[in-house]
């Protein structure tokens, strides 16, 4: 079942878990619509009918692949991440069904639902599930895991980016903004900014309330900044601030290209180790065919000697046993002849 190219029967099943895991994800995504969230019974039905199927189809293949599972291998079963990802994929529903029928909980109530919202998100694990019938899937999952010390690295750097450069960006949006504190006199504050950073009127935007009130808040802009996202939400409006910015977007440039060129190697040489061990098992398979058809050819020539060895020698006991009756006779026949001599003497 793991190994959906050992066998047509393993394919077809593959296939239908595959199916069975896309129409879940679907049914998931659809259940989401504004339109199918009225609380009818009818309704309700139908989506549970539906998980049901769904979760019966992932539950019984979960148990026969951990029953086929040799005993000294059991453990390294319920430890790897894609049987992790299996089971949190159906927890969701018996947690619900135990919530809701076992414990006589309603879903009206507002903590429960609350709970049945975070624990129904969980299903959406079940797209995972496709790594273990996807060889691209598998490969994606190789190579990041092969870049793992390339990731730590963009980790590492990033961090120290963020932080250097929302310092920098804090401080520079400062250059033309004043602090409104209760005892402060400046004339562009008033009572609706107080305690907050406000863009002074040397700046573009006088009276503004600044973005970047702490280093923390100026986190967010630094990580849209660095990833080439901008989303525009945020942005600096002091000379300084887009100096800042103009080299926050050139590091982070170059910060993401080392590892993503790392992550691209991998992912080439996976994708070629993946390609030649495909390639090797339908070369074994089709050699073991021939390989065998030989030997069934081989057999078939070695009966028929076989054979022809044995209605030979059938042919030479029955020529012996013709003459040695042959013998028996004519023993006989001068045995009768001796006797008649002997008689007559």
């Amino acid at each position: 079942m793991t190994i959906p190219n050992s066998s047509p029967i393993a394919m077809l099943i593959a296939l239908f878990i595959m199916v069975c895991i896309i129409l879940s994800t679907v049914s998931f995504i659809i259940e989401s619509f504004p339109t199918f969230q009225r609380k009818s019974p009818e309704l309700r039905q139908v989506w549970f009918l539906t998980e049901t199927f769904f979760v019966a189809v992932f539950t019984i293949e979960y148990v026969i692949r951990m029953l086929s599972c040799p005993y000294s291998k059991l453990k390294s079963f319920f430890t790897s991440v894609l049987n992790t990802i299996d089971l949190l994929s159906v927890l969701p529903y018996f947690l619900e069904l135990i919530l809701s029928t076992i414990l006589g909980f309603s879903n009206d109530q507002l903590g429960l639902l609350q709970v049945l919202r975070v624990i129904r998100l969980a299903r959406i694990f079940r797209i995972f599930r496709l790594g273990r019938y996807s060889t691209h899937f598998r490969i994606i999952i190789k190579s990041f895991k092969d870049s793992s010390q390339a990731m730590i690295l963009l980790t590492f750097f990033l961090s120290i980016g963020l932080i250097l450069f929302s310092s920098l960006i804090y401080y520079a949006e400062q250059t033309q903004s004043v602090y409104c504190s209760d005892n402060d006199s400046d004339p562009i504050c008033d009572d609706d900014n107080l305690n907050q950073w406000i863009y002074t009127y040397a700046s573009d935007d006088p009276g503004k309330i600044s973005p970047y009130q702490s280093i923390p808040h100026s986190i967010w802009w630094c990580i849209v900044t660095m990833t080439t996202v901008g989303y525009g939400d945020t942005f600096p409006i002091t000379p300084t601030g887009k100096l800042v910015a103009s080299v926050t977007t050139l590091v982070g440039l170059l910060l993401l290209a080392f590892p993503v060129g790392v992550l691209g190697a991998k992912f080439r040489d996976s994708y070629i180790a993946e390609s030649e061990e495909i390639m090797n098992r339908h070369f074994i398979k089709h050699h073991a065919e021939l390989l065998m058809i030989r030997r069934l050819t081989l057999l078939k020539k070695k009966s028929v000697k076989f054979l022809k060895l044995v209605n030979d020698v059938n042919r030479t006991i029955s020529e012996t046993e013709s003459l040695i009756n042959e013998v028996i006779l004519s023993i006989e026949e001068e045995t009768d002849k001796f006797n008649s001599n002997a008689e007559g003497l």
